[in-house]
């Protein structure tokens, strides 16, 4: 298998590249076992080192389970990291592209039968909202399915409706407490300015002003609505940011220190260790991309 040269359905319109739209089934990568029942296709799929997956887009929802490897995912103006055990959600549509680290990674694919999907829409409410997830339920029955897929018996197309109809529900109420749902406009506007400029340390008057909120205000809805404060928000910012320069740069660690605001390389090796469990030199040894 080679690194990315052309992809199917990809085309050129004038200067721009059309953004693939793949059919149910079909994945980049090689495809090493498929089991397929009227509630989901279930799919293991296979990709070298240093692969490089375009954006693109698929036609049905699907889960991803990270079995083996690691890799970064840009979708929707966002990165996350994406290692074993973690479980990811693509609604239908989703638009989102792939680089993988110079390792081998395994992906497991639950693709829902359309038939599911609608139904969860009219009875649940389902919002069709990207999710990851690291462990608790969604994680322990992506992981019963897997079992499933691997261990195939006369029961096993019972077993997998029952779990797929579990996965889904779990979903839902899952993206039920999703924060965001409940934020107001303003709020999620806050969010999105700090995004933008999380290596200016705005501070929580100016960001109050731009949102026509008092900066009390401000600091209660964030911490209501994501769990943390605007401060400990902008570190983990920070900290992705600095993961991205320890993966793909050769900055020394002491400049990428000063540039998400730590004063010395000890104090930055402290926080990075608290939220990756992993001090920078750690990081980048296991992480780095090699060209």
């Amino acid at each position: 298998m080679t690194n990315r040269k052309q992809f199917p359905n990809e085309q050129a319109a004038g200067n721009r590249i059309a953004i693939p739209l793949l059919a149910s089934g079909k994945f980049y990568g090689q495809k090493e076992n498929v089991y397929k029942t009227e509630a989901a296709g279930l799919m293991e799929t296979f990709y070298s080192p240093s692969f490089e997956i375009p954006r693109h887009s698929h036609e049905g929802a699907f889960f991803g389970l990270v079995l083996e490897g690691a890799y970064t995912e840009t979708y929707d103006r966002r990165v996350r990291e994406c290692q074993p055990s973690t479980l990811l959600f693509h609604p239908a549509g989703e638009v989102h592209s792939e680089t993988h680290y110079d390792v081998n990674v395994r992906i497991f694919s639950i693709e829902p039968a359309n038939y599911l999907i609608q139904q969860l829409s009219e009875q649940a409410g389902y919002t069709g909202a990207p999710l990851e997830v690291r462990g608790g339920t969604l994680l322990e029955t992506a992981v019963k399915l897997y079992r499933e897929f691997r261990r195939p018996d006369p029961l096993t197309g019972m077993a997998i409706e029952g779990l797929m109809l579990e996965l889904l529900v779990n979903l839902s109420r899952r993206q039920e407490s999703t924060p965001d749902k409940a934020a107001p406009d303003w709020l999620r506007k806050v969010k999105e300015i700090l995004h933008d400029q999380f290596l200016l340390t705005p501070s929580l008057t100016c960001l109050a002003a731009e949102a026509g909120r008092h900066p009390a205000q401000l600091a209660r809805a964030f911490r209501r609505h994501y769990h943390c404060t605007v401060g400990d928000y902008l570190r983990s910012l920070r900290i992705e940011h600095a993961k991205n320069e320890l993966r793909f740069t050769d900055v020394p660690i002491v400049e990428i220190a000063l540039t998400v605001g730590y004063s010395d390389q000890s104090h930055f090796s402290t926080a990075f260790k608290r939220h990756a469990e992993m001090t920078p030199a750690e990081y980048r040894k296991n992480f780095k991309k090699r060209k």
